[in-house]
């Protein structure tokens, strides 16, 4: 970086505040900025944590003002009389002496505060406050949807818009400009007395009792205009039926035109369900209509608010005049007639055969040229106050409604993951912005640059996908001035009730420690379970918040520069070789604040845990895998060992398929390059007197009979059963767990005589005081197979499930028998090696007596009877868990190396959660 630090500081005097800053001209004022003995240049953006809104961005500086140059007032200013408060400021620096330059602010000046200092006041000093367009939006009046939508359909082209929001007490209707004409309010028609729909506040009514007397009318003057050749008329009504009934709903007068064919009037008509469109003379004689015919869905008479458009164009030597109801449009074509300018609209006309029950009305608006059809229908969305809207199409359209807002950029991320949202809040253009924002979960905020809009929103899909991509910014420790991590209840929530959509849910965890309450505007009630789950998530997920990392970015590379200056708040920032102890520090920037003089640049980062937003994504290689609802270690580790024997205890096991991702172990992050199954035997050895040791290195132990009734003859394991009523067990003790999921081949190679055999996978196994639960098959005399899951609680047994197989035994059948237990379930699976595993368990039970961990292993017997030649000789081959699993690790990967006991917790380092 050249030294000293190149900044530049820009106002545009005379600008067009509400206009496109590409034509705004710019007066470079930075030879007047001070940056020395203890003046700066502080910018500062966004939050403080990304539990509030945005607030407006801000600049302040020092000017020299010795000749009263900044002087507002002093006409012998060079900036006279163009230099006021909101006249736009931008802030550049740039990191590579001039070559290219960065903006680091953009607002407007609010603050001009003169010292003088010194004998004589020979020094003035002007200390500068600039903000940014959220402060001006936060000063705009709050509108209903329909008033800000109406008068913004087509910019500059409303030629007059009356809301007719006036309220009980008004006497005639403001117009919604400057100098606009008040519509004249006469008869019945009572201002403030309507129930309005959603997009409105309480507009004009009239009751049947009185409009025969007293007809009601509202009629406003449009000011001249030069024809265009076509025009608009628009507003909401609601009818109550309860008899037959016919009144003219509107009536435009048009310029008289020359000739006696002309149309001076057009009418629309309501006549029960019927709509009609009538053109006179000035003498009421008729030159056309049209009728709609019975409108039989959401009909005009059905008691509900209804937008309605009437509009008219010259095409060739015709005029087309339409009715725009309910998504559909009707036409009237005048042959051989000209379209004179619309001068005066009555909303509703005095004309009236028959009344209605009651006749509201409201938000009528006049239009020089031909709304589109979507723009028609835009109203009608706006009187429902835009209901389901997406929060990234709010954001775009407040910012067309608004006269303050020049462009807001959007950026959805995945539009399928945007909230889709409820009624819109009558507010100013902050409100609305705000209260999508809040619902959707995104972040609202001012560019540093006026080239970038006015505003900027990041979808929380999109800042999802931020905090998932590689860091914007990495941070050198030997930068770092101060590093401020705070692990406390500021962003905790342990209980978490969300309100919205007219219902309320609350998501909590165990113990609840305090209690939220959030408010969402969101679309359907159904949503709230997942906000409260995603609040609940974000205040109990697990990491320390940073509220102050200061960098010495004056220290920094030219290209770490660059990196700066090219991100911006929701980015990623990340410190490279954090101080000891400290952990990764891994932030999305919620704000910061920016410190210039001649020498120094300093950085002071605001920053929430990047793990608040990192969701889970398929595509992604880390994100992509899901950690398991509860992982433990069976055996303690030292600080050396690279195989971890891990039980799933709760959820789904982990994969086999991938690798190449971390988890932790009591602060302990470990690389794994694979995970298979922590026990396996093939029995391809040989042994005597014993099993011996497994494939996978665990040790076989025996009780009941003799050594010798033990043995691997090389391809399987055997069990021999020398008397009857005998039980023959081997079992694995080293892997002692609750949760197992294991399947082993089994081979019965006789018929029984006499009585039955029994073969056992025996699980939650106490060997010295003889509690298990033992699913079996039992091979009967008939050759029927039983299946049976039971269980011994200090050697009194019972029978928890049993069912009758559809198999045939024949002394070569090989059965694979699997065994799973979860929590107070216990699952059994048999089938023949001739068949694939079937999908559905055979059987399961539900049992609380075992809970705790224990050996696991085989059993069997020869029943009482049996009467086959001595020995049986029981086989068992290919015998493999599924849980535990055995996870092969690079340890201390964030240089923490440490030992760990039995039941230690085990969970992805970064765990993923999946997105709203």
């Amino acid at each position: 970086m050249t030294i000293p630090l190149q900044f530049r500081i820009e106002i545009a005097l005379g600008a067009d505040i509400n206009g496109d800053p590409t034509g705004w001209t710019w007066t470079d004022i930075t030879d007047r900025v001070l940056v020395v003995d203890g003046a700066k240049i502080t910018i500062r953006r966004g939050r403080r944590s990304d539990s509030g809104a945005v607030t407006a961005a801000n600049a302040t500086f020092i000017l020299d003002n010795d000749d009263g140059a900044f002087e507002t007032d002093n006409p012998l200013s060079p900036y006279y009389p163009l230099l006021d408060v909101n006249t736009p400021v931008q802030i550049s620096v740039s990191p590579d002496s001039g070559s290219s330059w960065y903006a680091r602010f953009a607002g407007y000046l609010t603050k001009l505060p003169t010292r003088w200092l010194g004998a004589g006041a020979a020094i003035s000093r002007i200390t500068v406050t600039a903000e940014s367009i959220l402060r001006r939006l936060s000063q705009e009046d709050a509108a209903s949807p329909l008033e800000r939508t109406a008068p913004a359909l087509l910019s500059g082209r409303c030629l007059e818009y009356w809301s007719m929001q006036d309220g009980q007490y008004a006497t005639q209707c403001a117009s919604h400009f400057a100098g606009g004409i008040p519509m004249t309010v006469t008869g019945s028609l009572d201002l403030g007395r309507s129930t309005p729909p959603p997009g409105s506040t309480a507009t004009a009514m009239s009751d049947y009792e009185f409009m025969a007397a007293r007809p009601p009318s509202a009629t406003g003057t449009v000011r001249p205009y030069t024809n265009t050749g076509a025009w608009s008329v628009h507003g909401i009504f609601r009818i109550e039926q309860e008899a037959p009934f016919e009144l003219v709903l509107m009536e435009c007068d048009l310029a008289k035109a020359e000739g006696s064919a002309q149309p001076d009037k057009i009418r629309l008509v309501v006549d029960d369900e019927v709509l009609s469109l009538e053109a006179y003379r000035e003498d009421d004689t008729l030159l056309g209509s049209m009728s709609t015919g019975i409108v039989a869905s959401r009909a005009p008479n059905d008691g509900e608010w209804h937008a309605i458009t009437v509009r008219a164009a010259q095409s060739g030597s015709d005029v087309l005049a339409r009715i725009r109801y309910e998504g559909a449009t009707y036409t009237l074509t005048l042959t051989g007639k000209t379209l004179g300018p619309i001068r005066r609209v009555a909303f509703p006309s005095t004309r009236i055969t028959t009344a209605p029950k009651t006749l509201s009305v409201g938000h009528l608006a006049v239009y020089d040229h031909e709304l589109t059809t979507v723009l028609q229908d835009r109203v009608a969305q706006a009187m429902r106050a835009y209901p389901r809207e997406q929060a990234n199409a709010r954001i775009g359209r407040t910012d067309t409604e608004s006269a303050l807002m020049y462009q807001v950029q959007v950026f959805s991320g995945v539009s399928s993951m945007v909230e889709l949202l409820g009624e819109q809040p009558h507010a100013n253009s902050l409100g609305i912005l705000a209260d999508a924002a809040e619902a959707d979960g995104g972040i609202l905020f001012e560019p540093a640059d006026f080239a970038d809009g006015s505003l900027r929103y990041y979808s929380r899909a999109f800042i999802n996908g931020l905090a998932n991509a590689a860091p914007a910014v990495v941070i050198p420790q030997r930068i770092l001035a101060d590093l401020d991590k705070n692990d406390d209840d500021y962003l905790l929530s342990t209980q978490v009730t969300a309100a919205g959509a007219g219902s309320s849910v609350t998501a909590a965890v165990s113990p609840v420690q305090n209690a939220t309450a959030i408010s969402v505007n969101v679309a359907d009630g159904d949503r709230l379970p997942d906000m409260a789950g995603w609040a609940l998530y974000q205040g109990t997920r697990k990491g320390g918040r940073f509220p102050s990392t200061k960098v010495n970015m004056h220290e920094a590379s030219t290209f770490l520069m660059y990196d700066w200056l090219n991100s911006d708040l929701g980015d990623r920032i990340a410190l490279d070789d954090p101080p000891p102890h400290a952990g990764d520090v891994d932030m999305i920037l919620e704000g910061y604040t920016e410190t210039i003089d001649l020498y120094d640049w300093v950085l002071d980062l605001y920053g929430s845990p990047a793990s608040r937003y990192q969701i889970a994504d398929l595509d992604d290689t880390t994100r992509g895998r899901m950690d398991t609802a509860g992982s433990r270690l069976v055996n303690a580790v030292t600080a050396a060992a690279t195989a971890l024997e891990v039980e799933t205890h709760e959820g789904s096991e982990w994969s086999t398929a991938a690798s190449g991702f971390d988890v932790g172990v009591g602060g302990e992050r470990m690389a794994v390059t694979s995970v298979a199954a922590a026990f396996s035997d093939t029995f391809t050895r040989s042994v005597s007197n014993g099993w011996g040791t497994s494939t996978s290195g665990h040790a076989w132990s025996l009780t009941g009979g003799l050594a010798s009734d033990y043995s691997v003859n090389g391809t399987r394991g055997l069990i021999s059963l020398g008397a009857v009523n005998s039980l023959r067990s081997t079992y694995i003790a080293g892997l002692a767990v609750a949760d197992i999921d294991r399947t082993f081949t089994v081979r019965v190679p006789v018929i029984p005589t006499g009585a039955g055999i029994q073969v056992r996978s025996m699980v939650r196994w106490d060997v010295a005081v003889g509690t298990y639960y033992m699913p079996q098959i039992q091979i009967e005399t008939s050759s029927a197979v039983t299946a049976t899951i039971r269980k011994s609680v200090a050697g009194v047994n019972t029978t928890l499930r049993s069912k009758v197989l559809g198999v045939t035994h024949t002394a070569t059948t090989d059965y694979r028998l699997r065994v799973r237990t979860e929590g107070s379930w216990i699952y059994f699976k048999v089938w023949t090696t001739a068949q694939a595993e079937p999908t559905q368990w055979t059987d399961a039970a539900w049992d609380t007596d075992i809970t705790t961990a224990g050996a696991w292993g085989v059993r069997a017997a020869l029943l009482t009877g049996n009467t086959n030649s001595l020995p049986v000789v029981i086989q068992v081959d290919n015998d493999t868990t599924a849980n535990p699993q055995r996870f092969t690790v690079t340890r201390a990967v964030n240089n923490i190396p440490k030992d760990h006991s039995a039941g230690a917790e085990l969970t992805l380092s970064q765990p993923n959660h999946l997105g709203l």
